[in-house]
Formats: structure tokens, sequence, C-alpha cells
């Protein structure tokens, strides 16, 4: 995966096979495909500071994660939505 002028700060695996969300500490967010030399499929948004922890359900499409901002985010893994 290559993120220019960017630290990655965490990584996990999608439900989609061949899929991991990865966080920067720049506060971007990507669904990235491993099969495609790491091709970012989605940018996910509304993070201010850099992401600390991601994690994704194994059987539904929703992404969490933490950022330095204090919030807790749930996205959709599709839509991009925060649903809740």
């Amino acid at each position: 995966v290559q993120v220019p002028e960017q630290a990655l700060t965490c990584i996990a695996y999608s439900y989609k096979d061949h899929h991991v969300i990865v966080g920067s500490g720049t506060g971007q967010m990507n669904l990235v495909d491993l099969r495609s030399k790491g091709l970012v499929m989605n940018k996910y948004k509304g993070f201010v500071g850099g992401i600390k922890s991601v994690g994704c359900s194994l059987s539904e499409p929703y992404i969490v994660s933490v950022s330095l901002d204090r919030h807790f985010r749930i996205h959709h893994l599709l839509t991009k939505e925060l649903p809740f």
C-alpha cells in the first residue's frame, strides 16, 4: 500500500475477501484492495485527528474507528455513510 506523506497507524481485515481498512496519522481512512497492488477502493471522511484504531465486522458491512479528536465513529463499508 503506497500512501505518500502519511504514516499508517492501524489496519483491520474487512468482511470482503482481500480487502483491508487502513487508518493514518493524518486522519484518513481507506478501504484497500490487496489483489491490485494496494488500490484504494473507498475513502472515508469525518476525521479531524489521526486515527488510532479501526475494526470491521466480519459478517456485516460496518467499520468502527477511534481517532485523536476523541470520537468513536461507525461507517457503512459500501456507502461510506455514518448510520449512527
